[in-house]
């Protein structure tokens, strides 16, 4: 799950590729979007979220930005960190995969 924030102007899915490109260098193609959401993830912070499907091409061309990310992991709806991370359940439904 790639995640960042929408430049001034920026649409979200415009914004969602871009963050993919700085972090990962590839390029996608949205496939499918979900209505903005809520999301307070403690009592400071309250966010707008959308998620979104993007289909990568050229996997081999994926190169993590060690100044946007430490890690990177690819998940699938019964990973165990779906199970204990309530956000991304909560993304997971709005998406149709859980």
């Amino acid at each position: 799950m790639v995640t960042g924030y929408v430049q001034d102007y920026e649409s979200a899915e415009s914004g969602a590729l871009r963050e993919l490109k700085e972090e990962t260098n590839l390029e996608g193609k949205i496939l499918k979007t979900t209505e903005p959401y809520w999301s307070d993830d403690n009592e400071d912070n309250r966010w707008v979220r959308v998620a979104l499907i993007i289909e990568v091409g050229r996997a081999e061309s994926f190169k993590m930005d060690a100044n946007e990310s430490q890690a990177f992991k690819w998940v699938t709806p019964d990973d165990p960190l779906v199970a204990e991370s309530e956000t991304i359940q909560r993304t997971f439904k709005k998406l149709g995969l859980l």
